[in-house]
């Protein structure tokens, strides 16, 4: 029995006495924007102009009836998932229990406190900002540099209290469902189902149910499995003492697999059911979808170090994807995960990082990836900051939170791994002389959480990330666990210094972008430049402003428009990514995994995001659906020319036909070979190379491009294009591109571009809608059609798609100054405090981390020089 307390609630301030109207789910922040007695955070700069929400008491109440059969109920429950955050909850005006974790689910008795009729529930929340302030004056905490110093001290998402892509918006609320339940006679406590799979491909079920009984009525369970393709299997639980298991083998299950390996868009999900009776009565009941599958972390020795690489169902995988952080600052809940993933998916990613200083994302977002057969890479909820783990109070608030959240989640088929931290480890250089912290990082890390998993989950557990071999150990090594490369972008480095690096799985590395000029616009000034106060207020990277224009001008002249800058900063961003992303692919084996940083925003915001906030796709999400697509292939240009390689990240072997053009920019062909191949299954593979000497003689200036295409059966399944020279010494030339238009089908708009010259890095502009095209920001080749696809969700008028859908290329771009002032800009940015710091940092490191290269032996670890 249920009762619902969603919906409307008073709140107030608790220094006032007036109440006005409130939505739960939700926060204050949104309550006071509904009623319009707050700026929106999200436009101009006013983040600033809201601080004073989180510095006071929020108290939200509400009445809700009670009938005579909830009442009758041995126990009623008060369940409320996301009270964000220190709160105590009131009924009818007796304390029924305390909050203090933002990150768990409250299950509180409350029956003796309920009467029948009218009830009132009141929730005071405690402004987090002042705990913050008071936890740090008793306990001090090393600096925050990327939000509020002390603020280790409250479990709530760190990005709340600001980071280098969220602005500081420290929420109070109820943030996810709330609601009353009843139970009688008995219920289930928990619910947990593990595999084992056999040699013969079987696999075996063993499903256990906890139970709590509240009579003498003797308890049974029946658990029942419903496979994919309908068939049924059940079996009757066996009462082992509190506990009821049961084992169900399926003789020839459907593995669940990766998207790639698969070759399904959906993967097959088993229903298992669990039902509790009391006696001839089924008193309660649970149901929970898995995907059959092994799922390891393979980190043995091998020729290159130590592996770092995910296998499932025995098939070695290469990770592609990038990190996902919540996709709102105020309350996740606010806005679907599942057009995020949708946007994943069609970006051909296989991973994603659920960073550890945001949320646990909702229960739709792992549901989502069990679907579509993407993995996740979850972090427990601390990152970048020392956490005082030594006080007993706070470590026993993580310990229940822990146990939540991995009895929550360890069902599911994505579901690939459990991080302890997201850089906590790395950060304990900058706070080497607060030893309790240092202590208690290895502590709790490398002894308690992995300990508490093992009890509750048979996942692999990773200490942190980036990870090395042991605590302080190997963190900065390529030939040892996951890393986060930040040289290019912090550091300053030139995109080519990717190629210098061969992790053995890269967990972290990025490029920012602006966004659409749509969502420029949300920003709320029409006069948005580089340097205005508000575009600054929406770019929270230190002095990102510089190290846009830093990158912006290594590939193209200044742009004189602000407008040209979101185009050229977001091919910047894709082309930068692509060349990490394929660069690790190319090495495939000794580098097992990209997960670009990062997926998406939380608020409109210039950042390192694929996806901005309102959904808008920038250049990097369709840049990403060709290099992460599972049959790929690749241009490597170093030594004086080209190394052709196919990617394989599928099951299948092809006999395919291999072709490399370096061609003028009217399509006059200078060079080309053909060559049968065969590609493997699984594997990358260097195909052809291709020396630049001839084409050098032909054309001295190589105004030039190069493409690689592998074709079965005469049909082109893979394509990637090269420019020669980066696009401000290329002399592009001005194309004439043409566009045709059709509606084959209700709604759906088909676009066909053709050029009479090479069009580099075509934008297609839809001012009708907000609906992306299938693909955008591609290469044209002279005289070669491309044909894409916009749902518009309507059949419009051709004089009107003609006037609203438009193409350019970076031929396009206006210009202003000359290759001198660029160079001198450029190396005044570098020379600024913050970049030449940052530049720095990111080479200053302990001399036990310093070296990109460590040996193994006996298990331990000695520099190589």
């Amino acid at each position: 029995m249920k009762l619902d307390l969603k919906g409307k609630w008073q709140f107030r301030a608790t220094d006032e006495t007036e109440f006005f109207e409130a939505s739960v789910p939700g926060c204050n922040y949104l309550d006071l924007l509904a009623l319009c007695k707050i700026p929106d955070p999200y436009v101009g700069d006013n983040e600033g102009a809201v601080a004073w929400v989180a510095e006071k008491d929020w108290l939200y109440c509400r009445t809700f009836d009670v009938g005579r059969a909830l009442l009758a109920c041995d126990k009623i429950y008060l369940v409320a998932d996301g009270l964000d955050t220190l709160c105590e909850v009131v009924i009818n005006d007796e304390l029924a229990f305390i909050g203090q974790n933002a990150h768990v689910r409250h299950r509180v008795d409350i029956k003796k406190l309920l009467k029948e009729g009218s009830n009132e529930i009141a929730i005071c929340f405690r402004s987090p900002t002042r705990f913050v302030d008071q936890a740090y004056a008793a306990c001090k905490t090393p600096r925050n540099n990327n939000g509020k110093t002390g603020a280790v001290h409250i479990r709530k998402p760190q990005y709340h209290f600001g980071w280098d892509f969220a602005p500081y918006l420290p929420l109070s609320g109820v943030t996810g469902d709330i609601f009353l339940e009843g139970v009688v006679k008995a219920e289930i406590t928990d619910f947990k189902v593990t595999q084992a799979h056999r040699y013969d491909g079987s696999v075996t079920l063993e499903m256990t149910c906890g139970t709590a009984s509240y009579g003498d009525t003797p308890l049974s369970t029946l658990f029942s499995v419903k496979a994919p393709s309908g068939e049924e299997y059940s079996a009757a639980g066996v009462d082992t003492g509190g506990e009821f298991k049961a084992l169900i083998e399926i003789d020839k299950p459907e593995l669940w697999w990766t998207r790639e390996l698969s070759g399904k868009d959906e993967q097959p999900l088993y229903e298992v059911v669990c039902a509790l009776s009391a006696g001839n009565d089924i008193v309660a009941g649970r149901v929970l979808k898995v995907g059959l599958r092994t799922i390891k972390l393979n980190r043995d020795k091998d020729e290159f170090g130590r592996n770092f690489c995910f296998e499932l169902n025995g098939v070695k995988i290469f990770c592609k994807g990038a990190n996902f952080i919540p996709p709102d600052c105020l309350t996740s809940g606010r806005k679907s995960c599942s057009a995020l993933i949708t946007a994943a998916a069609e970006a051909n990613m296989n991973m994603l990082r659920a960073w550890g200083g945001g949320a646990y994302p909702a229960d739709e977002f792992y549901d989502e990836c069990d679907k579509r057969g993407i993995l996740v890479w979850q972090d427990f909820g601390f990152a970048c900051q020392a956490y005082p783990f030594f006080v007993p109070s706070f470590s026993d608030n993580v310990a229940t939170e822990v146990e939540y959240q991995v009895k929550r989640l360890r069902h599911h088929a994505s579901l690939a791994l459990w991080c302890g931290n997201n850089e906590v480890e790395q950060m304990t250089v900058s706070w080497l002389w607060m030893k309790a912290y240092v202590e208690w990082t290895e502590k709790f890390f490398y002894g308690i959480l992995p300990k508490q998993i093992k009890q509750l989950d048979g996942r692999d557990y990773l200490e942190g990330s980036p990870s090395g071999l042991d605590f302080l150990y190997g963190q900065f090594a390529d030939n040892v666990g996951d890393k986060h490369i930040w040289e290019v972008w912090h550091g300053l480095q030139p995109v080519k210094y990717y190629r210098k690096r061969f992790p053995r799985f890269c967990s972290e590395y990025g490029f920012e972008s602006l966004p659409d000029g749509k969502t420029l616009a949300a920003f709320g000034d029409e006069r948005l430049s580089l340097k205005s106060k508000i575009f600054k207020a929406h770019h929270l990277c230190h002095d990102g402003d510089k190290k846009l224009i830093y990158y912006v001008l290594d590939r193209f002249n200044a742009p004189a428009e602000f407008s040209d800058y979101v185009y050229a900063s977001q091919v910047c961003q894709a082309e930068a990514v692509k060349t990490a992303a394929e660069h690790m692919r190319r090495n495939k084996g000794r580098c097992n995994g990209s997960l670009f940083w990062q997926l998406n925003d939380c608020w409109p915001a210039t950042s390192w995001a694929a996806v901005d906030y309102f959904g808008r796709k920038k250049a990097l999400a369709y840049y990403a659906r060709r290099f992460y697509q599972p049959l790929a292939v690749s241009i490597e240009d170093s030594d004086g020319g080209f190394y052709v390689y196919t990617l394989n990240d599928t099951k299948n072997d092809y006999s395919a036909k291999l072709n490399l053009k370096v061609c003028e920019y009217d399509g006059k062909v200078l060079v080309e070979k053909d060559k049968e191949i065969e590609i493997k299954a699984g594997e990358s593979q260097n195909q052809l190379g291709l020396g630049m000497a001839a084409v050098r003689i032909q054309n001295k200036h190589l105004r030039a491009y190069a493409v690689a295409t592998i074709s079965v059966e005469d049909t082109v399944i893979a394509q990637n294009v090269v420019l020669l020279r980066r696009e401000k010494y290329a002399k592009l030339p001005r194309p004439e591109i043409k566009l045709a238009f059709d509606f084959p089908s209700d709604g759906v708009l088909s676009v066909t571009l053709t050029s009479d010259k090479y069009a580099r890095a075509v934008r297609l502009v839809n001012e009708l809608t907000d609906a992306p095209f299938s693909d955008n920001f591609f290469d044209l080749l002279p005289g070669v059609p491309v044909t894409v696809t916009v749902n518009l969700g309507r059949t419009c008028p051709l004089s009107a798609v003609e006037k609203n859908v438009k193409a350019f290329s970076a031929a396009d771009l206006s210009r202003r100054g000359n290759l001198f002032s660029d160079f001198f800009k450029r190396l005044g940015i570098a020379l600024t405090p913050v970049c030449f710091f940052s530049r720095l940092y990111t080479r200053r490191t302990p001399r036990d981390m310093k070296k990109k290269h460590i040996i193994l032996r006996d298990e331990y670890l000695s520099e190589e020089e």
